[in-house]
């Protein structure tokens, strides 16, 4: 089995092609399975793809070096990917029980407008003591709570906020 340069850990598309019996000139080839005149009919590209235009042969340089037994490098591993993965968890997480206490928060602070409200009209039986305490208690809270929920979701809908959370998970999540 063959081995290729391990200096990258992306597949290296000329030295593939070499291997396999190309002769590769700038970003073409020529190919070994065409008869007669086949000087640079193969075109290829960076990313492993390779074609001949004249006998159609072609594919990714992963598949023909499998084919040859040529031994590739392995395959990068993105680590700051899996921690940006985890950080978008975490994020979604925070951003749905932001949304979860917000919402609690409003609707009592709803209960505690229209208890006020209904205090005053002179409909019904009006409310005791300690429900208008309550109503005021819950006014007050949302009131209280309200630059929070500001805060947070202006950090998390815009880049420069995101990464001051970003900062913050850190500190907390990776050791």
């Amino acid at each position: 089995m063959t081995n290729l340069s391990r200096s990258t850990s992306h597949v290296n598309t000329a030295a593939i092609l070499e291997a396999s019996g190309y002769r590769i000139r700038g970003k073409r080839a020529d190919c070994p399975n065409c008869e007669g005149h086949s000087r640079l009919t193969v075109s290829f590209t960076d990313d492993g793809r390779f074609y001949c235009h004249r006998c159609s042969k072609g594919g990714h340089v992963a598949q023909l070096a499998r084919r040859l037994q040529i031994a590739l490098p392995p395959p990068r591993i993105a680590k700051a990917r899996i921690r940006k993965e985890e950080f978008k968890r975490w994020l979604s997480l925070q951003m749905t029980q932001m949304a979860n206490e917000e919402h609690e928060l409003v609707k009592l602070w709803r209960y505690g407008l229209d208890l006020l409200e209904f205090a005053k009209s002179p409909i019904g039986e009006p409310p005791n003591q300690t429900q208008i305490d309550y109503a005021w208690t819950q006014i007050a809270n949302y009131y209280h709570e309200e630059q929070r929920f500001l805060d947070f979701w202006q950090r998390a809908s815009d880049r420069i906020g995101r990464f001051g959370l970003y900062r913050k998970w850190r500190r907390r999540h990776v050791r």
